[in-house]
């Protein structure tokens, strides 16, 4: 049985459709397929013995959707699991670079690849201070296929191989933050009892959910991102304060976008809600 299980969040897509699906899924891995969308996919009698799929038309979130693939691995007999969302590009290569890196660093608990925005721009792994990511110095060329503190880390959550004993030790993931910054709240949990994560010789891309222009959604959106961050579980409570602040920048940053006042009225109702 191999070590590694996939563990594949899906939402409102048919899967054969995925960026994730068409570069990294196929019939020789194992694979466990978490739908959180309202209707169940069609086609599951058709897929790989392999292969597990649970569908929750509650839409747990991303969170709850990771803590239940880990908890099947773990019953299951894998070491890793690497979470993946349906919106990744994944190079030929992937699976045996991540199986490099575990064999010549299995003490490091995380192992990620660089993942670059559809434009081209560095996404993950970046340097992060008090929430706010920033990629200044980090050329893709030069970025370090080799150790990042995780203390100081912004990752992403797709592409994230996590050693399970680690993942059980520290945890999990925090399911009220169910979907924004539950990368940031896992990798934080991670820094308590670990110091470094490693970065594979290997470039992924991600569809980013900024790059759309409908208003309405980019609202809608803004809500839920809201409502993951108000239960994040920052190490120190004066923290807390760094929290609120990413929220009133995305805040700001979404009134010039959408012409309107409307994302001071979700931020204010998301707070004292």
């Amino acid at each position: 049985m191999s070590e590694i299980l996939i563990g594949c969040v899906v939402y409102n897509q048919s899967l054969p459709e995925t960026r994730t699906y068409k570069s990294l899924l196929t019939q020789s891995e194992d694979v466990f397929i978490h739908d959180n969308s309202p209707q169940p996919l069609t086609g599951i009698e058709s897929l790989p013995p392999k292969w597990m799929y649970v569908s929750d038309p509650s839409n747990p979130g991303l969170s709850a959707a990771y803590n239940r693939m880990a908890r099947y691995a773990r019953d299951n007999g894998y070491k890793w699991i690497l979470v993946v969302d349906q919106d990744t590009c994944f190079p030929p290569d992937t699976l045996l670079r991540y199986r490099e890196s575990i064999g010549k660093y299995p003490g490091i608990p995380l192992h990620c690849p660089i993942v670059l925005t559809g434009r081209g721009g560095l996404m993950s792994p970046l340097s992060c201070r008090r929430y706010i990511p920033s990629s200044r110095g980090m050329e893709i060329d030069s970025l370090p296929r080799s150790m990042v503190k995780l203390s100081s880390a912004s990752i992403i959550n797709s592409g994230m191989l996590i050693n399970l004993e680690a993942y059980s030790d520290v945890g999990g993931y925090n399911e009220k933050v169910f979907l924004d910054f539950s990368d940031y709240q896992f990798v934080e949990r991670l820094s308590e009892k670990y110091e470094f994560a490693r970065v594979i010789d290997c470039e992924c891309v991600q569809s980013f959910s900024n790059d759309d222009d409908d208003v309405r959604k980019k609202l809608a959106r803004y809500r839920l991102f809201c409502h993951s961050l108000k239960h994040y579980e920052c190490k120190r409570k004066p923290d807390k304060i760094f929290i609120y602040r990413v929220m009133w920048r995305r805040c700001f940053s979404l009134m010039v976008q959408t012409k309107s006042i409307k994302p001071i009225g979700i931020i204010i109702k998301s707070l004292i809600g």
